[in-house]
């Protein structure tokens, strides 16, 4: 079954955002999964993984260095270097960028071109209550 994936080094973040996003995808009468994955430390990682989890979306955190990984550090990108690197070779899949920055600062959305959308992580809460 098709997945949207969600990608945070924060897992109390990405869980509330995967409740958020299920609850609002049922009620809109939707049967995809929403998961959740820590970053992998090696960006070449995420395609096995995509293709095994037939991934359809994804979500990424702009800030993935900030929450060590279990047993290291953190990773050595930020959520647009990754979309960058995966628009690469997934040119069919949606990738949006969510971030705690404010969505108007200038040229955000133009550093972000390769993207679907950045999304303001306050945004999505506010917007979550609706559906």
């Amino acid at each position: 079954m098709p997945k949207i994936i969600i990608i945070d080094d924060n897992q109390d973040l990405s869980d509330t955002l995967r409740k958020q996003l299920s609850r609002n995808l049922r009620n809109l009468g939707s049967d995809l999964d929403v998961i959740t994955r820590l970053p992998f430390k090696a960006r070449d990682q995420y395609y096995a993984f995509l293709d095994s989890e037939d991934a359809c979306a994804l979500i990424l955190d702009q800030r993935l260095t900030d929450i060590p990984l279990p047993g290291g550090d953190a990773v050595g990108y930020q959520g647009n270097d990754l979309g960058i690197e995966l628009r690469k070779k997934l040119k069919d899949i949606p990738i949006f960028v969510i971030t705690a920055y404010p969505t108007d600062a200038p040229g955000l959305k133009e550093s972000f071109g390769d993207f679907e959308n950045i999304i303001g992580r306050n945004e999505f809460n506010d917007n979550s209550e609706q559906y």
